[in-house]
This record gives C-alpha cells, structure tokens and sequence, in this order.
C-alpha cells in the first residue's frame, strides 16, 4: 500500500557528514580489505567474489537501516516504493505511472558509459585461440552475483544515504552534488583517467533522485548494466578459452 513519504528529521551539518564519512566507511572499507586477503583469480576466486559481495551487501543493508532510523523515516522511505509524494520537476509532471521507466532509462544511459568506455576497448584486442574452451560459465558464476550485490549497495549509500543525510542537514543543491561526487569517486581514485567519468554519473543520478525520489528504477538500472557487463565478458570467456581479467577489475568500480 503506497502511503505519504516521511521526512528525515532535521540534523546538524557536522551530524551530517559524520554520517556520511562512517556510512562510506563501515560500508566499503571491510570489503576491500577482504577482497586484499583473498585470492582475486584461481580455484578460490568464487570465493572471494562472493565473499566480498555478501559482506558489501549485508553492510550496506544494515547501515542504510541504522541512518534511516536515526532520521526517524524507514528504508522505503529513501523511495524503494511508491509513495503519494510528487517532486516538482519535468519528470514529475509527466504521467506518474510511467516516471519509474524514465528515470530507469536515463540511468542505465548514465552507467552504460563509463562501462563502455572502461571496459570494452579490450574487446577490441582479445586475442581468440582457435582451440578455445571457454569459461563463460564459471565467469558468471563468479562475478555475476557480485555484481548485482554491489550494484545494489553503492546505490543504496552513494545515493540513498548520502543524498538523504545531505537533505537533512538542509544543505544547498550544490552542496548535495559535491557531497554525492566525492563519495562515488573516492573509491574510484586508483582507475586513473576513467575516474572522470563518474563525474556525470554521479551528477546525472542525484538529479534523476532528487527530482523524482524514485531509488528503485536507479538501483535496477546499475544492475542491468553491471549484468550487461558480466554478459560480455563470459561471451569473452568463451570466445578465448579464459578468464577475462579486465571484467574483474571494475566489480568494485564504484559507478
């Protein structure tokens, strides 16, 4: 039953980014050290992988659970489910019922990019033996679920959270924006140049949340371009007859 989206109560700006700074922290400090102590390829690469992701996850769940009911709203509040609350915006005044599918749209455009751009030039140069056996299957089976569990975390924080801390410390737009853009990018400081393209994903999807409030469709649209990444490289796993190491290199990509 949808009902009326409850306001965080109102907190400091100190409150707010001592928040934010332990959110990130409690979130995705334990996972990458876990992902340093376990082998990233070989028999035990599965296990890391799933480590990680589980351990992100239950993180990211437990932390957004614990902000929440310190600003006095519940999770579904961060828009996870549909509420009678319309945002003013261009988004807003078009029909409602179609709202989810347009901010699912341009947030998957928004994630597509830097994906492509990161990950699929070394598409260009695979080198494909003629006696490949292909390992697509244990290529999904280990990066698929990672996947998905961190794509549904970094959503969660990088935007539901920090967004909504943001908001209840009543900060400016711009403020909002800079606060959401250095924490999606400070994970990212060790890509090099690629870590200029999260800029416009961060941007691109504090505007479509602040807009229309909708979590959900955003949350949904990084799962479908971390999938569409998966299906590339198993197809590049097949193809070659190995794992292809560059699809592990962006799990933790913090797009």
């Amino acid at each position: 039953m949808s009902r009326p989206r409850r306001r965080p109560a109102p907190i400091s700006t100190v409150t707010a980014y001592t928040l934010v700074a332990g959110a990130l922290a409690v979130v995705f400090v334990p996972p990458l050290a876990l992902s340093a102590l376990l082998p990233e390829t070989g028999p035990g690469s599965a296990w890391h992988w799933a480590g990680v992701a589980t351990l992100t996850l239950a993180l990211a769940l437990a932390t957004t659970w614990r902000v929440t009911h310190l600003l006095g709203i519940s999770v579904r509040d961060l828009g996870l489910a549909p509420t009678w609350t319309r945002q003013p915006g261009l988004l807003a005044r078009m029909d409602f019922q179609y709202q989810g599918l347009l901010v699912f749209g341009g947030a998957l455009a928004l994630f597509l990019v830097p994906y492509s751009v990161t990950f699929l030039p070394g598409m260009l140069t695979l080198d494909v033996p003629t006696d490949a056996t292909g390992h697509h299957l244990r290529t999904l089976w280990t990066i698929g679920p990672a996947q998905i569990a961190v794509a549904i975390a970094m959503e969660l924080v990088l935007l539901g959270v920090v967004v909504t801390l943001a908001e209840a410390a009543r900060f400016p737009a711009w403020e909002v924006y800079l606060l959401s853009t250095v924490a999606r990018t400070a994970f990212g400081a060790t890509v090099g140049w690629e870590l200029l393209l999260l800029v416009p994903v961060a941007v691109g999807t504090v505007w479509l949340y602040r807009r229309t409030h909708l979590l959900t469709p955003i949350i949904a649209a990084h799962v479908v371009a971390a999938l569409a990444q998966t299906a590339v490289a198993a197809w590049a796993s097949w193809i070659s007859g190995a794992i292809y190491q560059p699809a592990f290199v962006f799990i933790l990509f913090p797009l």
